[in-house]
């Protein structure tokens, strides 16, 4: 199974640290075809979101 670790700097905006996570985990979807499952995530609002496939 492989593993990826995203570590952000605390020190930055909140709002920040999400585009730079949302920017990695798109370049490693990308990189990796098997990481995105095409089963959805359904939040607490009804918004729909990719769900990351289990191993």
């Amino acid at each position: 199974m492989k593993r990826t670790a995203i570590i952000i700097n605390k020190n930055l905006p909140f709002g920040e640290q999400a585009n730079v996570i949302a920017i990695v985990s798109a370049a490693l979807a990308n990189a990796t075809e098997d990481m995105i499952d095409s089963e959805k995530i359904i939040d607490l609002n009804g918004n729909k979101h990719a769900a990351i496939k289990k191993a």
